[in-house]
């Protein structure tokens, strides 16, 4: 079974296996989101669908509220100390799309939100490294 249908954020789950070796202190947690996209649901659009038509939308809000939830909850035992990185994407790209229009496109993507979050990466970073004697 693939991870996504129960723990898209997985970091819950990796939070209780470090509570459970007793190793909190000094946890740091960096979680690695795989990108999201946001889709706004317009009310003039949407209240005019059906069932079908609210299946797609539904099992979104159902996998990010499971990873909203879970970040919550290592942001709340760790504070700054839990990282969650996840970048944005302009569309959606099926899972199993390894076009290599596609893998480029990732790869840009990827390229530009280390870019953009060089500062943050820089202090997990230095919170990783062993401290001078």
């Amino acid at each position: 079974m693939d991870g996504g249908l129960y723990a898209n954020n997985p970091s819950a789950c990796a939070l209780a296996q470090v509570a459970k070796a007793s190793h909190m202190y000094g946890a740091v947690m960096v979680s690695l989101g795989t990108g999201s996209r946001q889709r706004p649901y317009l009310y003039n659009k949407a209240r005019h669908w059906g069932v079908p038509r609210w299946a797609r939308p539904l099992l979104d809000c159902m996998f990010d509220g499971q990873s909203d939830t879970a970040s919550h909850q290592a942001q709340a035992l760790l504070r700054d100390k839990y990282f969650r990185l996840q970048p944005a994407l302009a569309n959606d790209i099926a899972m199993d799309d390894a076009r290599p229009q596609t893998l480029e496109l990732l790869e840009a993507v990827a390229r530009g939100f280390i870019a953009e979050q060089d500062a943050v990466i820089d202090k997990i970073c230095e919170m990783l490294l062993p401290k001078a004697a």
